[in-house]
């Protein structure tokens, strides 16, 4: 065969290969090729936009098992914790593997690298004291701080871009409103519901305020001691007050009072309710859950050092205490029994813990935020520094929001993408 022959030969095979390789795309692949390259790309990307180009890729995704596998090839710990979440999740299809694999990826990626993911916000000076109370509200848009200067803020977390990052001056363009005096003793606890926020203090007073109408005092109730704690669930507000008793009101009706109890036998500290039970925290070393249907104490969890912070959320209730241990409770089957307690590294009281499916963020005296792994065993993914100690964390998506001592408030946000 001459020369001639053999390049038109290779310069035919050529050309069909490239054919080939051109007629290669993404939803003519085969299934695993498609998979793999899913695997390389972000779970927010690939559930998010890819999914939402075709069919075929919008179908190729569906499968939980694929992204429970995504998730315990990257974290092999247990995830969830609570066995009876686990069980629950093998019966029903209720549990949102997608959702849980994009919160995983993200809270990771926005905290290991935190100083260059996310905008750090410094209000030095918020208040003319320490700021013991902060809360995220209106679907992270504004959040609310109370203080020992008896002063309730409100912010507007839209206006975040025309503050310098770090700032301790340029904080004015983002506060919406001041009540000045808003009680006349430290206000300690801040939480909402819908469109209206509830603050309590150390002068007995648990106050609602309309957020849409100039933060206008709607209802008020007077108690004989301070309040410490604050929890809300539809047709219940709950209060924790510093001579041992939860007291129950109706805020569809003026915070009216509709029951208590006094199981405790020290001051009541953290709280939280939902449509079956109250649950409550005390410096008696305990933590009672209250069945507000039966109008009985279901169960009485008991603790080495006393509870100072719940949170209760996806199928799980963590408690952080004073000797900075964090605990998972298992409500599985209203069985309320403890799954396992770990320490969080901080070496003083945790005096807030928000969980999420991403992670579990815990405060401290020790001047110092922690953000951990939400699974077994829970590795730090970053330690976010304070100037005073951290009263408080509240928790929004990715927006994290702290209360100090040393009268400031902190605010970090993801970074545009």
């Amino acid at each position: 065969m001459s020369s001639t022959c053999r390049k038109k030969e290779s310069t035919a095979i050529s050309q069909q290969q490239a054919a080939k390789i051109t007629e290669l795309k993404l939803d003519t692949i085969p299934l695993e090729l498609f998979m793999l390259i899913c695997s390389y790309l972000d779970a927010k990307f690939v559930i998010h936009t890819l999914g939402q180009v075709c069919h075929l890729f919008h179908d190729c995704i569906q499968d939980d098992l694929i992204w429970k596998m995504r998730i315990s090839k990257r974290w092999p710990k247990r995830y969830p914790l609570v066995e009876g979440v686990l069980l629950f999740i093998l019966a029903s299809s209720s549990f949102n593997w997608k959702k849980a694999c994009i919160e995983r990826e993200e809270h990771w990626r926005l905290w290991k690298d935190w100083k260059n993911n996310m905008k750090f916000y410094c209000f030095s000076g918020a208040h003319y004291a320490a700021v013991d109370a902060t809360h995220i509200f209106q679907d992270g848009t504004t959040c609310a701080s109370g203080s020992r200067d008896h002063c309730l803020k409100i912010w507007n977390l839209k206006n975040l871009d025309c503050v310098t990052q770090g700032s301790e001056a340029d904080f004015l363009p983002c506060l919406s409103l001041v009540k000045v005096d808003a009680h006349t003793g430290w206000i300690w606890d801040i939480i909402s519901s819908g469109h209206t926020l509830y603050s309590s203090s150390w002068d007995g007073l648990v106050k609602a305020w309309d957020v849409q109408r100039n933060c206008n005092e709607i209802a008020c109730n007077k108690w004989s001691a301070a309040v410490l704690s604050l929890a809300v669930h539809q047709d219940m507000l709950v209060a924790g007050t510093f001579d041992r008793k939860v007291r129950m009101m109706d805020p569809r009706v003026g915070l009216k009072f509709v029951g208590e109890h006094s199981i405790h036998k020290k001051p009541v500290l953290c709280m939280e309710v939902n449509s079956k039970f109250i649950i409550s925290g005390s410096e008696d070393e305990t933590v009672v859950i209250f069945d507000r249907i039966a109008g009985k104490v279901h169960s009485i969890i008991k603790f080495e050092e006393f509870p100072m912070c719940l949170s209760y959320r996806h199928g799980q209730l963590w408690i952080g205490d004073k000797q900075g241990w964090i605990h998972l409770i298992d409500p599985t089957n209203e069985k309320f029994e403890i799954v396992q307690s770990y320490h969080t590294g901080h070496s003083g009281k945790i005096t807030g813990i928000q969980y999420s499916l991403g992670s579990i963020i815990t405060s401290s005296t020790d001047r110092t935020i922690r953000v951990l792994e939400p699974c077994a065993n829970p590795e730090v993914i970053a330690v976010l520094p304070g100037c005073g100690e951290v009263t408080g964390v509240s928790l929004h998506n990715h927006t994290l929001l702290s209360a100090d001592s040393d009268n400031s408030i902190y605010i970090w946000t993801p970074v545009a993408e």
